[in-house]
């Protein structure tokens, strides 16, 4: 499954020309389906989009090669990080994810606590940006990891 924002940036065209190719040749279900508020479709419609804008074979292909590699590397997605580090500068805060350090940029890193979970979405490389609500205080983290240890 393919990321229709991805193909429509390998095309070069804008998403709507391909929201409108997608309504009116694609099944949804069979041929694409919404993935948390982003439309996905399956080779093979990628492939009936292309031939539909005359693109040839070979450079379908291409194409399509490109979409996979583009796709991984770009929607990563989010995920739950265990923060690690602290800094100096209190907007960024070092955490784990996958095995691997990754930066997060927070609105203040005051309220954080080592080994809290938190809920993140990527950026670039190793940037992450914090999407939860920011704790009232030390205390409210405890408590929660408290509750999931139970």
């Amino acid at each position: 499954m393919i990321f229709e924002s991805v193909v429509a940036d390998e095309l070069g065209v804008q998403r709507e020309v391909l929201r409108r190719l997608r309504v009116e040749k694609l099944k949804k279900g069979r041929d694409w389906h919404f993935e948390k508020r982003a439309v996905k479709l399956s080779e093979g419609a990628v492939r009936l989009l292309l031939a539909e804008m005359g693109v040839s074979e070979g450079e379908t292909v291409k194409l399509l090669n490109r979409c996979n590699e583009a796709g991984g590397r770009e929607k990563k997605g989010g995920g739950e990080l265990v923060v690690r580090n602290f800094y100096r500068n209190r907007r960024i805060i070092g955490a784990e994810y996958e095995g691997e350090l990754v930066r997060v940029r927070v609105r203040d890193s005051s309220r954080f606590i080592k080994g809290s979970l938190i809920e993140c979405k990527h950026v670039d490389g190793t940037l992450w940006e914090f999407c939860g609500r920011i704790p009232r205080s030390k205390r409210n983290w405890k408590m929660a990891a408290a509750r999931r240890q139970v």
